[in-house]
């Protein structure tokens, strides 16, 4: 899953390779009544969430790749 937590052009990034997401919250600093997008892969595509000047892919096999707005790679993560 990944969140659009109420910042522009930043995201909030959980993962996980169980069946569900533990409601154990990790984060160092959590924003209180921020607003949040979530979106989730559907099987066998790819999504991508835009939030202010940043795009965040997820392939298909769960890769996360997160890209400025002139579509250079900040992050890569793989599954």
């Amino acid at each position: 899953m990944l969140y659009a937590d109420g910042e522009e052009n930043a995201f909030h990034v959980r993962a996980t390779k169980l069946s569900s997401m533990s409601d154990e919250d990790w984060t160092l600093s959590t924003r209180r009544g921020a607003e949040h997008m979530t979106i989730e892969t559907p099987v066998d595509k790819k999504a991508e969430i835009l939030n202010g000047k940043i795009k965040a892919v997820v392939s298909k096999r769960g890769k996360i790749t997160i890209y400025n707005f002139k579509r250079k790679n900040l992050r890569q993560e793989y599954a």
